[in-house]
């Protein structure tokens, strides 16, 4: 049995500057597969404050333009770099407008949208706690779980970000003792 186009295919790609049937798709764009490769350039060097001044360059770019999608990619980028760089105050803000782009665009049920909300679910994680009911968490579980097979990385992302929200074990010494300490 073979594959409709639209049963493999995403709904519209990041990367695509043009959309015919949506004349404001047309508009100005930021070069984003350009931003990456500089971006990529700069960690490879291991200068992580010229990623994080690219990435907040190409933020107030493609907000200029209005480019939702561009920002969105940008995004996505300053939520592994603020980890990286472990700045809680870029990566919390870098997930709510993640979420709010996504919203707006439409990808959250596609690959692209679920890599980002787990993105965004790796980031919660890092800067705050694990356990927090958010959409960041939930959606990409629902979403990968019914889309994707056990065999794939978004299967073992979901998988990831679901034992990182369950509590840590407990564990002592004796039965009954009062001492107890939490795994690493």
């Amino acid at each position: 049995m073979a594959l409709k186009r639209d049963e493999y295919e995403e709904k519209r790609c990041l990367l695509n500057t043009t959309d015919p049937e949506n004349e404001t798709a047309n508009r100005e764009r930021i070069p984003i597969r350009h931003v990456v490769d500089k971006l990529d350039r700069a960690l490879a060097r291991g200068d992580y404050a010229e990623g994080m001044r690219l990435l907040d360059y190409w933020t107030r770019e493609a907000r200029a333009l209005c480019d939702e999608d561009g920002e969105l990619s940008v995004t996505s980028e300053m939520l592994g770099l603020s980890r990286r760089t472990n700045d809680r105050e870029k990566g919390l803000a870098a997930i709510d407008r993640a979420l709010e782009l996504l919203d707006k665009s439409g990808l959250s049920d596609t690959v692209s949208g679920a890599t980002i909300l787990l993105n965004a679910a790796t980031t919660r994680k890092h800067f705050g706690d694990p356990r927090e009911r958010s959409r960041s968490t939930a959606k990409p579980n629902r979403f990968i779980i019914r889309g994707f097979p056990p065999t794939t990385s978004g299967w073992a992302g979901c998988i990831t970000i679901l034992l990182l929200r369950l509590p840590k074990p407990v564990i002592g010494k004796k039965p009954g003792n009062t001492t107890k300490r939490r795994l690493p």
